[in-house]
């Protein structure tokens, strides 16, 4: 089974990298399809620049339907009215068309991001409180948080600009690059380009739309062996185009299908199965297994068919909502644990 999480996605980089607010011509049913024809471009963004093996990974789904199904995929529309309702958000109808065509016309590694300097333009300015589920900064500015990953109230900061320090700064500091930037080894960068020299294995050196190759160089995902292909096992994510690179027989490894239940999985082999979960301890290989219904024993979320094991009695369930009882953070469908009263909440700030 897949890890219930949700890498960074691109329509967090569409819309939710900078500020946003509401004027006089708003329209909560124009609202919604904005975002919904902007999802539709982020979904296609995501098919066009990712691998059918990371899309099988982490559960974006192969079709546009599939994707839009995630729920991390967008905003929460009402939430994003609410902001626009209170004056943190200014929703420009009226330039709409010409952003939408902005970001269908763009590349993979393009980063765009006209839906919040100019569609949806925060009123929050530098220094002021902030809510990080939507963009209320300022255009240019964002909602910094700190280090807390369980707290989304913070307050309305500069970006760390490329070459500048990014991440955990001490003394309880957090800075995050501006956008269109990564953060590697602590500082502001740009992705590495095509035919640019990376670390092979590495997950964020290209730009989106490449992989870094054993050759350490950045090439189009495309080139990526196929099944029955010799492979090099550098990467989960980025070894074949489908599949999982696995030796054949004892022999040189080649990119062959995920495994499914029955089938033998682990570290040397592949340790994700469909719609099932590996067994396997340590390094000895093991054997995927169907996936637990609630009530089942659990030592892991993976092995469960919910997606939840639930820590307080170590069995397979639902996710816990907002007030119910958790004992850590995965058992709530919020993520968010109170570490003292023990429910589910929307967010702590310790």
């Amino acid at each position: 089974m897949r890890p219930r999480w949700i890498p960074v996605l691109v329509l967090t980089t569409l819309l939710l990298s900078g500020p946003s607010g509401c004027g006089d011509d708003d329209d909560p049913s124009e609202l919604e399809a904005v975002l919904s024809e902007a999802l539709d471009i982020a979904c296609q963004r995501m098919l066009d620049c990712t691998t059918p093996a990371l899309r099988e990974l982490v559960g974006w789904g192969s079709t546009l339907a599939e994707c839009r199904r995630q729920e991390d995929m967008s905003p929460d529309p009402d939430a994003l009215q609410a902001d626009i309702d209170a004056g943190r958000i200014v929703f420009h109808a009226d330039r709409t068309s010409a952003c939408l065509e902005q970001l269908r016309a763009a590349r993979c590694g393009q980063a765009v991001d006209c839906l919040v300097r100019e569609v949806l333009v925060g009123m929050i300015p530098l220094g002021q409180p902030c809510h990080s589920e939507n963009p209320t900064c300022q255009p240019g500015l964002w909602c910094n948080t700190g280090r807390s990953a369980t707290c989304e109230t913070g307050t309305c900061d500069q970006p760390a600009l490329f070459g500048e320090p990014c991440g955990d700064l001490g003394d309880g500091e957090y800075a995050s690059c501006d956008f269109g930037l990564v953060c590697r080894d602590d500082t502001c960068t740009e992705f590495l380009r095509l035919d640019v020299a990376c670390e092979p294995g590495s997950l964020i050196d290209c730009e989106p739309g490449l992989y870094c190759t054993p050759e350490a160089v950045c090439r189009p995902i495309d080139e990526l062996p196929r099944l029955g292909e010799a492979c090099q096992g550098q990467s989960l994510f980025y070894d074949c185009w489908e599949g999982a690179c696995v030796p054949a027989d004892g022999g040189a490894p080649v990119c062959t299908e995920f495994p499914r239940a029955g089938d033998a999985c682990g570290l040397t082999l592949s340790p994700f199965c469909v719609d099932a979960y590996c067994d396997a301890e340590g390094t000895a290989p093991g054997v995927c297994q169907p996936l637990q219904d609630s009530g089942a024993s659990c030592d892991s979320a993976l092995s469960c068919r919910s997606g939840y094991c639930l820590s307080m009695d170590g069995t397979c369930g639902e996710g816990r909502e907002l007030g119910e009882s958790c004992g850590e953070h995965d058992d709530c469908v919020s993520e968010i644990c109170h570490p003292e009263d023990q429910v589910c909440v929307e967010e702590y700030c310790p």
